[in-house]
């Protein structure tokens, strides 16, 4: 196992030549000490095709329940705490990883957030074609 300096661990993949996609979710804490949210409910879905290393699992809920009450680089917003959360995976597995965000606010709203994060200096397939010239 391996740790990252967020806090995140990863395991190596036994078999990186075997085509696999990884899927996680886990359930959101209410994180903001003013609102409480989000709400029970709340969940966010980590995908990603994996390379030489996979996401250990419980420490991704661990680094989830740093946002208790604001984390400590000053996120506060369910926004900021999801792109902060795709960051820190993409960079801790290497890959490009797609995050959805179902979030239960009160009262009685819901948001979804979604976006993919690549990890520093990759590039998405999408962005290619621009980056061409």
């Amino acid at each position: 196992m391996t740790t990252h300096p967020s806090g995140l661990a990863t395991l190596p993949n036994e078999h990186p030549d075997v085509p696999m996609r990884m899927e996680h979710t886990v359930p959101l804490p209410r994180c903001c000490p003013i609102s409480h949210n989000p709400q029970p409910g709340s969940t966010l879905t980590v995908r990603y095709r994996t390379g030489e290393r996979v996401l250990e699992v419980y420490s991704l809920k661990q680094f989830i329940q740093t946002f208790v009450g604001g984390h400590a680089d000053g996120t506060r917003n369910m926004e900021a705490m999801v792109q902060q959360i795709g960051r820190a995976v993409a960079e801790a597995l290497a890959v490009p990883v797609f995050l959805h965000a179902h979030l239960m606010l009160h009262p009685e709203q819901e948001m979804r957030i979604t976006l993919t994060v690549k990890p520093s200096g990759e590039t998405l397939p999408h962005e290619r074609g621009r980056l061409r010239g």
